[in-house]
Formats: C-alpha cells, sequence, structure tokens
C-alpha cells in the first residue's frame, strides 16, 4: 500500500501529469480553432429585404449573398403585393446571419381564393352575416329590401345586381348584398 502512494510523489507520476496536461491544452485549443474555422465564426451576412420580390429575384439576391432560399408558405391573395410575389421573410431584414443558412420566405397567393356561398336562405340577417363572414366572404352594410312577411329574414344573396345560389363559388374580394324582407305581406 506503501509502494501505491508513492508513486503519486514521485517524479515519474510529476512528469507524465504535466504531459497530459499540455496535451489536454493542446487538444482544447485545437478544438476551438477547428471549430471556429468551420462554424464560420465571426462571418455574418445580413439579410436583405425581399418584401415584393418575385421568387426568382429572391433567390438571385440571396444566392449572391450565400444564402438559401426556403419557401415556407403562401398565403391569402392581398392586392398589395403582385402574385406570387415575397411578403413575409424570416429572419427578418437587416439580421446578422452565417453563410449558407436557409431564410423563409411566404409568398402572395396568384389570386383571391374561390369559396363556395353557403345556404342562408331563410336565416336572419344577423346570422347571415355572421356565416358569411366566417366563411371568409365580404358583406355590404346595407341591404335590399323586399316586400316579405319575415322581416330582416335572408330570401336572396345578390352578386353584381343578381341572385346567386349557394354553392357557388365567388372570389373573397367580391361584395355580396343579402336581400331581406321587410315584414310587408306581398300578397295583400
Amino acid at each position: 500500500m506503501k509502494r501505491f502512494f508513492s508513486f503519486f510523489i514521485s517524479k515519474i507520476f510529476f512528469v507524465q501529469l504535466v504531459i497530459a496536461a499540455g496535451l489536454l491544452f493542446v487538444l482544447i485549443t485545437v478544438t476551438g480553432w477547428g471549430l471556429a474555422f468551420f462554424t464560420e465564426h465571426n462571418t455574418e451576412v445580413k439579410v436583405p429585404d425581399l418584401t415584393g420580390k418575385s421568387v426568382v429575384e429572391a433567390s438571385d439576391v440571396l444566392n449572391r449573398l450565400g444564402l438559401r432560399v426556403e419557401i415556407y408558405d403562401t398565403i391569402a391573395y392581398s392586392d398589395a403585393f403582385a402574385p406570387f410575389a415575397v411578403r413575409e421573410q424570416n429572419p427578418a431584414v437587416g439580421k446578422a446571419v452565417k453563410p449558407n443558412r436557409k431564410v423563409y420566405i411566404v409568398l402572395n397567393r396568384g389570386e383571391y381564393d374561390k369559396i363556395a356561398l353557403p345556404e342562408v336562405i331563410q336565416f336572419t340577417e344577423r346570422n347571415a352575416r355572421i356565416k358569411l363572414t366566417s366563411a371568409g366572404l365580404k358583406v355590404r352594410d346595407s341591404s335590399t329590401y323586399i316586400d316579405a312577411i319575415g322581416k330582416n329574414m335572408v330570401y336572396g344573396v345578390q352578386l353584381r345586381n343578381s341572385l346567386v345560389p349557394a354553392g357557388t363559388l365567388i372570389d373573397q374580394k367580391e361584395l355580396l348584398v343579402l336581400v331581406l324582407g321587410n315584414g310587408k305581406d306581398s300578397i295583400q
């Protein structure tokens, strides 16, 4: 047992300890330099503003900067942007990223969605408005009234001065007008 403990205070043990510490220092230093090299430490690219650009233009801009593009989503059509133009991006404009990173873009749709007109005949005006707007359609604030006994009961839906049946595909941007009863009996 005495021989075992005497090894820890011998000259050979201290020489080996110094060699091991030196090798550990060299290993940590080389690993740090290697990581800095492979992760391109202190190399940054500022993300440009891609808003309003087409996919091809956005790809060209990002490729010149050493970045990659990924289409994340296509969201509802907006007149404020050209069809299939970039509406949003992540990372945001001006953020610093490393080269060869992905920039996710969200595109504008090519046209408004077409939505099937839900059945709203014999609904109250309030319920019809709720059903149509929740389906994504626009309803004019004022309505057209006809002589019919059901006051504020929906008797039809107009699109550009003509009645449209339920199930008709309508552009999301179109403005619908409800045809309501005025509470007067038309048979009198």
